[in-house]
């Protein structure tokens, strides 16, 4: 099942992208759009994230 077949109208994913080689250039090519940020925190570690949204 897909995530359109499924009754889903939009995709979110959260970017990491405080790092080298941001991944952000790649999501906006496939119509990701966003500009939301969050905090994603992994034990210790905490990361700064953009949350990104594509409409299906």
């Amino acid at each position: 099942m897909t995530p359109h077949t499924g009754g889903s109208r939009r995709v979110r994913i959260d970017v990491v992208d405080d790092h080298p080689g941001n991944p952000l250039p790649f999501w906006r090519r496939l119509g990701y759009e966003g500009s939301e940020r969050v905090a994603l925190t992994w034990g210790e570690k905490t990361s700064s994230a953009l949350v990104l949204r594509k409409e299906l």
